[in-house]
């Protein structure tokens, strides 16, 4: 039986795995959620999305429990499935459950991958979780474990090249972020729902030798997120390994498309780039939201610069806020909302439909009450974390004769500050 769900949703969950693959159930904040690999992504990016399960099926809204309680008045309840990748499903509303039972629709995942077991495994959330009460009486996730400033590394750390081989700045990053990197994890607690997935090569999923930005909001330390150090050098992508400290080749690039080399690891490898705190509030909380508000608390007109992660708005340094991830939840865009007189969306230049998705979501939540514009990198470019500070502050410099005058005038002064 699954935590406060009827009888009925084991069978349902069970089905689902025999058609799409092996998953694991999760009670979460906005219901229960069943996380399978996506069909969509299985059939463009391979076994990969066995271990990454992009398709999250909410049934708490299936099932019209608790908060969902209407969906099967409204007949929301049917589109309770979207992959988190691309965020959509169908025809951009999300995955008809029916249609994801569908035969004439999918194969079941043992004709499409013989040797894979639809297993589910469900997570034990009636325990302890991990978050502490801090000195203003606030609950917060534990910290991810030893960390030290980035500032207090030597210049030949491998966390420091990585971010001057990436062209940013670690005392800006700092002052931004509180960046920290950790040396040592945090231990495995089972009662406290905290461990490691294991994968391929002895990695773990773990915020181990990664680089740890801080979201503090009102002086308490709400989030974190870990970053991964990872390089690319001749036709090969390298990863700092978290226990024997070593930058290690995970991956090669065949016909345009990044693969392991590590295939027949029982393991498999499908590393999280960014790391979650754990029993964290991710769509609660903007990273660098403090240093943003001290940056703007003696300007008359205030804004900053908002972005999908950390080292977008990273380039431009203080006030730039990250949502951590491609949605912007109601809490976020009020906080957005409360500090400043506009804010500036950095844009990226991918061919999938998330970020245009995310800056639809930010002008109408946001946009309905302060003004929003876009600034995109050089098309050339991926994303602003891609580009280096002369090009950035170019590119933001030729936004500025399209904006209003009491906005252009606080940007141009940032510009002539910027350091």
């Amino acid at each position: 039986m699954i935590q406060g769900l009827p009888d009925e949703a084991s069978v349902l969950v069970k089905r689902l795995s025999e058609m799409h693959g092996p998953g694991h159930l999760a009670v979460e904040e906005n219901g229960v959620h069943l996380y399978l690999p996506c069909p969509d992504c299985l059939k463009s990016h391979g076994a990969s999305e066995l271990h990454k399960r992009h398709l999250a099926i909410n049934l708490s809204k299936f099932f019209a429990v608790g908060k969902f309680r209407n969906s099967r008045l409204d007949g929301s309840f049917e589109r309770c499935a979207a992959c988190m990748k691309h965020h959509t499903g169908g025809k951009g509303q999300g995955f008809r459950l029916s249609n994801l039972l569908s035969h004439s629709r999918y194969d079941p995942i043992s004709v499409r991958m013989p040797n894979i077991t639809p297993t589910v495994v469900t997570e034990d959330l009636s325990t302890q979780q991990c978050v502490i009460v801090d000195q203003h009486g606030r609950t917060r996730p534990e910290d991810p474990g030893d960390v030290v400033p980035i500032t207090s590394l030597s210049t030949d750390h491998p966390a420091i090249w990585y971010l001057q081989n990436r062209r940013l700045s670690p005392a800006r990053l700092f002052d931004q972020f509180r960046l920290a990197y950790c040396y040592r994890e945090a231990p495995e607690d089972n009662s406290k729902r905290r461990w490691h997935k294991r994968m391929a090569n002895g990695f773990r999923d773990t915020p181990q030798n990664r680089i740890i930005f801080y979201g503090d909001i009102d002086g308490s330390q709400m989030t974190w997120q870990a970053r991964i150090l990872e390089h690319e050098h001749e036709g090969y992508r390298y990863f700092f390994h978290p226990y024997t400290s070593q930058w290690v080749a995970m991956e090669v690039k065949r016909g345009g498309k990044w693969e392991t080399l590590f295939p027949d690891d029982r393991h498999g490898w499908a590393p999280a780039k960014y790391k979650n705190a754990y029993s964290g509030r991710r769509n609660h909380i903007l990273l660098g939201y403090d240093q943003a508000i001290r940056y703007n608390a003696a300007r008359p007109v205030k804004f900053a610069f908002v972005s999908e992660g950390p080292l977008d708005c990273g380039r431009f340094g203080n006030p730039g806020v990250a949502l951590t991830g491609k949605h912007i939840a109601e809490k976020q865009a009020t906080y957005l909302i409360g500090a400043f007189d506009f804010i500036i969306f950095l844009r990226q230049n991918v061919k999938d439909s998330s970020n245009l998705k995310l800056a639809q979501a930010v002008k109408s939540t946001v946009g309905a009450h302060r003004t929003v514009y876009d600034l995109f990198p050089d098309e050339r470019l991926k994303d602003f974390g891609d580009t280096d500070d002369s090009a950035a502050l170019h590119r933001l410099g030729q936004l500025t004769p399209h904006m209003q005058p009491p906005h252009r005038a606080a940007v141009i002064r940032y510009i002539q500050n910027f350091r």
